[in-house]
């Protein structure tokens, strides 16, 4: 009856050992995706591509908006001295154009933040393999973005991102 009662005492314990050993071997690491982005050369490629591709936009919009007003200044300009029906015709044509580039403006944005969607996923994808690999190889059970809400406090020491820039850089494709 006495071991009865001793297994019956010590069983309840053994999967609280058991999730305490498991506990203990729990090793996290975090890196920073801002940080990656910044410094490692894919990032900066990135970083190049969509900035070329804002300041170009940007830079024909500008024009194109600059001459739309010059011809709504040149119309203001010419409205004693055109005809009502010259002037409704050419108003509305400038309306029309002034629409379209309203339209052009939101689909440049529109395109500029599916390429950065588009860029970010890229990165992530390249990135992905490598995060992987320094987990496995440093026997890491999470890993944790730097940024991630629920990351209050971290010792340094955790932080593997110049781990993974190292290895992101080295693989990166010679530009």
């Amino acid at each position: 009856m006495t071991l009865m009662l001793a297994l019956a005492l010590a069983l309840p314990a053994a999967p609280v050992a058991a999730a305490q050993d498991q506990a203990a071997t729990i090793k996290v690491a975090i890196v920073d995706l801002n940080r990656l982005l910044v410094e490692s050369a894919l990032g900066k490629a990135s970083q190049t591509r969509l900035q070329n591709y804002f300041e170009a936009k940007q830079n024909e919009l500008a024009q194109e908006y600059q001459a739309l007003q010059r011809e709504q200044g040149s119309l203001e300009n010419q409205r004693s001295v055109l005809s009502m029906d010259a002037y409704t015709a050419k108003r509305n044509d400038l309306e029309q154009r002034m629409l379209r580039f309203r339209q052009k403006s939101e689909e440049a944005e529109a395109t500029f933040k599916q390429m950065q969607t588009d860029e970010t996923q890229k990165f992530l994808n390249q990135m992905a393999p490598i995060i992987r690999a320094i987990g496995e190889e440093g026997s890491y059970t999470l890993i944790l973005r730097r940024t991630a809400p629920a990351v209050l406090y971290y010792n340094p020491t955790v932080d593997i991102t110049d781990q993974v820039l190292s290895r992101l850089d080295a693989s990166a494709p010679a530009n």
